[in-house]
């Protein structure tokens, strides 16, 4: 009997990446993105340590083994080989355009023939293909992501990791199935064994899980006990596959929270020393303000008080920015919720100013149990789904786009609301909104992550999340924390909020 069982040690993960494009120097580009040179990183890490009290990030990440093909043709050579070497790549990044051969459809669909499990990242700055189209061609393509050019190298970075622990998972997963079907095989087959020992036929095996109790015979095996047995390894073989699937979406989101925490670092490091030295000499110069004529004193002070706002608004967002990423990220506390929210609104303030009117009506009194950098991770999320959502609307004269943050409780739950005018959503989309990678967005507008994320985050500390719609008029989610257990009613915690709206 086949002892195996469908779990066990984990392989090595694969790190090996083909890059197929006919341009020389995207091979050049992507080297430099994945396979960077980290030879003077510790004295800048070093440096960071000492600037901003932190301990030494532990690790830049892993390394890929990068090869390169130029044309459709010698990548399918490249691919046939790695397999006839038990070396498979992970993951493929191919140009959509690449004359004179096949161009990137065509090659993806010839490496599929020969590799299935090859997860693909199809690179295009053009719409050669709709996204249809690449359906009608390839088939439904679940190991396909379509980049758009020019990209970001955190991009590049995020789908390389992602892409590839993905094809690691799904090989963990048929290893697991194979060995589970491998013991119900042998487990039906033990029955069989057992009924024909017993004078059954095949086709009275059926019925044995109907005898009595029977004494073990020769063979020492309760055939009555083996239903109950095929019952908990069918079990085992599903929560199995739920655990891969939650930890792939944990792995994606991962990633992406790390290339976040590599470009911040970056940001804070080139930022603040000079920003330091500018407002020291702002304090300078206004100390020497005396020296200069009493007429153009009022109005040299004025510029260095607006030099110093600005300079103070750079400030808060590179502490925001170190707050967001160097986060305690398990530690329970009472959050005020209007500060977390400001935070994540500073942090968009590129995307949204100018653009989006945010309107954070939630009181200052008003907290909740949570982790604040994961809560903040929350409104990050919804404020820039809303916005990509008002982007897509006509609004009329007089009417401006518009997200509105409010919150107001009672005795059992306290609740969050994140609401805007835009163009809402259908009844399906609404009933799949937090499902993992579904999206209503245009092609490589986004993953599909970002409120499943908050799905999971949210109900880590206990809280739900609940999307309204009504489509040309409106979306609104609301989040529901629970009132700790004690509170009484009408205390700060429970519910004075209720009376505020």
């Amino acid at each position: 009997m086949n002892s195996c069982p469908p779990w066990g040690p984990a392989p090595p993960p694969n790190r090996r990446i083909l890059v197929i494009d006919d341009n020389p120097s995207i091979h050049v580009d992507f080297r430099k993105i994945l396979c960077p040179d980290r030879s003077g990183e510790g004295a800048v890490q070093e440096l960071e340590s000492i600037l901003f009290n932190t301990a030494p990030r532990p690790d830049a990440g892993p390394v890929f083994e990068l090869q390169s093909a130029y044309q459709g043709q010698e990548a399918l050579e490249m691919v046939r080989r790695s397999l006839a070497q038990d070396q498979p790549y992970a993951l493929a990044f191919v140009d959509v355009r690449m004359p004179p051969g096949w161009d990137g459809i065509e090659t993806t669909a010839r490496l599929w023939e020969v590799d299935p499990a090859l997860q693909i990242v199809i690179c295009t700055a053009y719409s050669d293909y709709s996204w249809d189209e690449m359906r009608a061609r390839l088939g439904q393509p679940e190991n396909l992501v379509v980049l758009k050019k020019p990209f970001d190298n955190v991009e590049v970075q995020q789908l390389a990791h992602a892409m590839g622990r993905k094809r690691d998972l799904n090989l963990q997963a048929a290893t697991a199935t194979d060995r589970l079907h491998g013991v119900v095989r042998d487990m039906q087959e033990m029955l069989v064994r057992s009924a024909g020992a017993r004078g059954l036929t095949r086709a009275q095996a059926a019925g044995v899980s109907n005898l009595k109790p029977p004494n073990p015979g020769a063979d020492g095996i309760d055939v009555r006990s083996l239903p109950d047995v095929l019952h908990r390894l069918r079990h085992t073989l599903e929560s199995t596959f739920n655990q891969l699937r939650d930890t792939e979406v944990q792995l994606v989101h991962s990633e992406k929270m790390a290339s976040l925490g590599r470009m911040s670092a970056g940001i804070m490091h080139e930022i603040n020393n000079p920003l330091n030295y500018a407002l020291t000499a702002i304090n300078l110069c206004r100390r020497h303000a005396t020296d200069i004529s009493e007429s153009s004193r009022e109005e040299f002070l004025e510029t260095l008080t607006d030099i110093r706002e600005g300079l103070s608004h750079i400030a808060s967002v590179v502490r925001d920015l170190r707050e967001f990423n160097h986060p305690s990220y398990g530690a329970m506390a009472t959050v005020e919720v209007k500060r977390v929210a400001d935070v994540a609104v500073r942090l968009l303030a590129g995307e949204l100013k100018g653009q989006v009117e945010v309107e954070n009506l939630i009181p200052e009194e008003f907290t909740v149990d949570a982790v604040g950098p994961r809560l903040t991770q929350v409104f990050i999320n919804l404020l820039h789904n809303a916005a990509d959502a008002l982007r897509s609307k006509t609004f009329p004269p007089g009417e401006r786009p518009r997200i509105r943050l409010s919150a107001d409780g009672n005795g059992e739950c306290r609740m969050v609301r994140v609401r805007d005018n835009g163009p809402g959503m259908s009844a399906v989309s609404l009933g799949r909104i937090f499902e993992p990678f579904f999206t209503t967005k245009e092609t490589g507008r986004g993953m599909g992550l970002g409120l499943s994320i908050c799905y999971r985050l949210l109900r880590d500390v206990g809280a739900t999340i609940e999307a309204r719609s009504e489509e040309g008029q409106y979306c609104e989610f609301v989040i529901a924390f629970p009132v700790p257990p004690g509170i009484p009613e009408g205390s700060h915690l429970a519910g004075e909020m209720a009376a505020s709206t």
